[in-house]
C-alpha cells in the first residue's frame, strides 16, 4: 500500500483505514445524506397515499337544519303567530366509491411510482456526488500532509543555509543581498507551510464532522497501489450514469403528468350508500324512528372545457422538446467530461513514471551531496540547491498521484459505478 504519510509505513496492516471503510463511515454518519434520504421516504408514502384512492371512503356526517316558514303559507291563522319554526338533527354513515375515474387514479399512481423512482435516483446521484466530493477532500488533506512534510525538510535545510550565510556575511565573505535572498526563501517556505496547514485544518474539520471518525483514525487512511486501479469503460456508454438515468426518469415522468391532465376530459362515475336517523331533539337522535337510507350514482361527463384540450396538446409538444434537448445536452456534457478525464488518465500514467524517476534521481543526488557536505567537500549552498530540486520532484510526484486518484474517482462516477466498490 502507498501510505499518505511517510511515518505511517511502519503501521500494522490492521491499523490502516481503507477507502471503503472511510466511505462506509461517511454514509452512515453524514447528516446531509440523512436529510436527502428522508425526501425519498416522503415520495414512498405519497405513492401509498395515491394507491389508497382506490379504496372506499367511509364518512360520518352530523347535521343541523333549521327552517322558518310564514304561517299564512301553510294556511294557519293564529293571532301573534307569524312564522312556524322547525329544527331537525340528522346523523348519517355513508360509504362512497369511485367506479370509474377516467384513468385519473391509475395515472396518479403511475406518476407517484415515477416520482419515487426519480427521488431514489436523485438520492443515489447526490450520495455519489457527496461521496466523491468528500473523497477528493480526504485525498487533498492527505497529500497536503505529505507536501508539508517535504516543505519542512526543505525549511530545515534553508534555515541551516541562512545561518551559514549570516556567518559568511559577518566575515565579509557574503553580500547583504545573499543574506536577504536566503531569508526571503526561508520566509517563503514558512508561508507555504502555514497556508497548507490552514487549508488542512479546514479540511480536517469537515472530514471529522461528515465521517464521525476521529483524527487518529483519519491519519491512518491509506491509498491502494496505482497499478491495482484499472480504468475501464467507454466514453460513449453512460447507461449506468445516475444523473443520466435521473434525466430519463424525469422525461418519463413528464409524459405521465401530461397523460394525467388528459383525464380531466373523460367521464367520472361515483356511487355511494348512506344510512342515518333524523330527530327534532338532538338527545333522542340515537333512538329516533325516522331512519333515512340513501343510494346515489353520480355521472360527470365533460362536454366543453374551452380550448384546454388544444392547449394541452401544444404543452405536451414543447415539454417533450425541452426534455429531449436536456437529455442530449446531458449526454454531450458527459462525453466531453469523459474524454477529458480519460485523456488526463492516459497521460498521467506516463507522467507519474517520469516524475518518480525524477524524484528517485533527486533523492539519490541529495544523499550524495549530504554525504559530501558532512565530509567538508561541498558548501551548504549546494545542499540547499539539491534539497530544493528534491522538493520540486517530490511535489510534482505527489501532485500527479493526487490528480490520478481524483480523476480515477471522477471517471468511475461518470460511468455510474458505485464509488465504494472501485477500491
Amino acid at each position: 500500500m502507498i501510505t499518505l504519510l511517510t511515518l505511517l509505513i511502519y503501521l500494522q496492516p490492521t491499523q490502516a483505514l481503507t477507502f471503503k471503510e472511510f466511505i462506509t463511515s461517511f454514509q452512515e454518519n453524514s447528516q446531509r445524506l440523512s436529510e436527502l434520504k428522508s425526501e425519498t421516504d416522503v415520495s414512498l408514502y405519497e405513492l401509498k397515499d395515491a394507491k389508497s384512492e382506490r379504496l372506499p371512503k367511509v364518512n360520518f356526517n352530523l347535521a343541523y337544519r333549521g327552517n322558518s316558514q310564514p304561517a299564512s303559507s301553510l294556511g294557519i291563522e293564529f293571532p301573534g303567530l307569524n312564522f312556524l319554526e322547525s329544527k331537525i338533527y340528522s346523523a348519517m354513515l355513508s360509504v362512497d366509491q369511485v367506479i370509474y375515474s377516467g384513468g385519473r387514479i391509475s395515472e396518479t399512481i403511475s406518476i407517484k411510482e415515477s416520482q419515487n423512482t426519480l427521488a431514489r435516483l436523485m438520492y443515489q446521484s447526490q450520495k455519489q456526488s457527496l461521496t466523491t466530493e468528500l473523497l477528493s477532500m480526504a485525498i487533498r488533506w492527505s497529500f497536503n500532509k505529505e507536501t508539508i512534510f517535504v516543505l519542512q525538510e526543505s525549511l530545515k535545510m534553508q534555515t541551516q543555509f541562512l545561518s551559514l550565510v549570516a556567518k559568511r556575511q559577518r566575515a565579509g565573505l557574503a553580500r547583504r543581498f545573499d543574506y536577504d535572498k536566503a531569508l526571503g526563501d526561508k520566509t517563503a517556505y514558512e508561508l507555504r507551510i502555514e497556508q497548507l496547514q490552514q487549508e488542512n485544518d479546514r479540511l480536517l474539520g469537515t472530514l471529522l464532522v461528515e465521517t464521525g471518525l476521529n483524527k487518529e483514525q483519519l491519519s491512518q487512511l491509506t491509498l491502494p497501489e496505482l497499478n491495482s486501479l484499472k480504468v475501464e469503460g467507454s466514453v460513449d456508454q453512460f447507461e449506468q450514469n445516475l444523473f443520466l438515468k435521473a434525466t430519463l426518469s424525469e422525461k418519463a415522468l413528464a409524459k405521465k403528468q401530461l397523460a394525467l391532465e388528459k383525464t380531466q376530459f373523460r367521464p367520472n362515475l361515483t356511487a355511494g350508500v348512506g344510512y342515518g336517523r333524523e330527530s327534532t331533539d338532538f338527545s333522542d337522535l340515537d333512538q329516533s324512528k325516522f331512519a333515512t337510507k340513501s343510494f346515489y350514482i353520480n355521472l360527470k361527463v365533460p362536454l366543453f372545457s374551452g380550448f384546454s384540450r388544444n392547449h394541452l396538446r401544444h404543452k405536451r409538444k414543447f415539454k417533450n422538446y425541452a426534455l429531449e434537448k436536456k437529455l442530449k445536452a446531458a449526454q454531450r456534457n458527459l462525453k466531453v467530461q469523459a474524454l477529458q478525464i480519460r485523456d488526463r488518465l492516459q497521460k498521467n500514467q506516463s507522467l507519474v513514471v517520469k516524475s518518480k524517476q525524477w524524484k528517485v534521481a533527486a533523492e539519490r543526488g541529495l544523499k550524495r551531496v549530504l554525504k559530501s557536505y558532512k565530509m567538508g567537500q561541498v558548501e551548504n549552498s549546494q545542499v540547499v540547491l539539491m534539497q530544493s530540486d528534491f522538493e520540486r520532484a517530490s511535489r510534482s510526484y505527489l501532485d500527479l498521484i493526487q490528480l490520478f486518484y481524483t480523476d480515477y474517482i471522477a471517471w468511475n462516477s461518470i460511468q455510474g459505478n458505485n464509488i465504494e466498490d472501485i477500491f
